[in-house]
């Protein structure tokens, strides 16, 4: 019997990331009940556990085109998830068709200063692989996550460049 090792095997058994959250997490953090903090999933990542972190992008996986009007496109911004470990590749999977896009470092990742409309918790990145760029919204808890999973010390800003 073959088996098949990939070299991330954890997006089903990844857990959500502080800053990433669904309509169950936003019931229990109503009655009180606390998450996980972001200081408890940085330690876990160093330990071997993957996470989920909510992303927005245009360009990671497929391409999708919006016509807005008199023939003109725009690139559609898509829902996913970012799957990060210690040492590894990131993994992207769209929300709504499940397609997985594997990114290989090195990676960079530096904090953009567009904002996210109507959303004061995420906010843009740039995130450099070895593929090329890639800007995503990501939950600004969850950042210092994928700066520890891509073994980049602090954030980088546009004007440090």
């Amino acid at each position: 019997m073959a088996v098949k090792i990939t070299a991330m095997t954890a997006p089903r058994a990844s857990r959500r990331a502080a800053g990433t959250q669904n309509v169950t997490d936003v019931l229990l953090s109503w009655t009180f009940i606390r998450r996980r903090s972001v200081e408890q999933d940085a330690a876990d990542l160093l330990q071997g556990q993957v996470f989920e972190v909510v992303a927005l992008s245009k360009t990671i996986g497929r391409t999708v085109l919006l016509n807005v009007g008199k023939g003109r496109q725009i690139q559609h911004l898509k829902i996913g998830s970012l799957f990060v470990a210690q040492g590894q590749s990131l993994v992207w999977r769209e929300r709504r068709t499940k397609q997985e896009a594997v990114l290989h470092g090195p990676f960079g990742l530096t904090k953009l200063e567009k904002k996210v409309p109507l959303n004061g918790r995420l906010a843009y990145y740039e995130l450099t692989t070895a593929d090329g760029s890639h800007e995503v919204a990501l939950p600004k808890k969850d950042a210092p996550l994928v700066l520890i999973a891509i073994g980049q010390k602090t954030l980088e800003t546009p004007a440090a460049r």
